[in-house]
């Protein structure tokens, strides 16, 4: 990692790595160093590996995990609904 970050622009990458948006810790250590895209995007999946490893419960869960279940609930109970009157009307 790059020595002439100041403090605050870290701690806002560690912020952003900790939030799961990794492009924006990306746009932050390209602007604060003046590096290219691929070495910011390589130093920071340094960083975001070792912080992963030293404070994973400080990782929020990712939208995506979150939603999957919304979704999958939203189609399972209309269908639930639906094959539940579908045997009623049989008997």
């Amino acid at each position: 990692m790059n020595n002439n970050i100041p403090d605050s622009t870290l701690e806002e990458i560690q912020k952003c790595l900790f939030e799961r948006s990794k492009i924006q810790a990306i746009k932050l250590y390209k602007e604060a160093t003046g590096e290219g895209l691929k070495e910011s995007k390589e130093a920071i999946e340094r960083l975001d590996s070792e912080l992963s490893s030293k404070f994973p419960e400080r990782y929020k869960v990712g939208p995506k995990a979150a939603g999957c279940m919304s979704v999958l609930a939203l189609i399972a109970v209309p269908v639930a609904l639906v094959v539940g009157y579908a045997v009623l009307e049989f008997i």
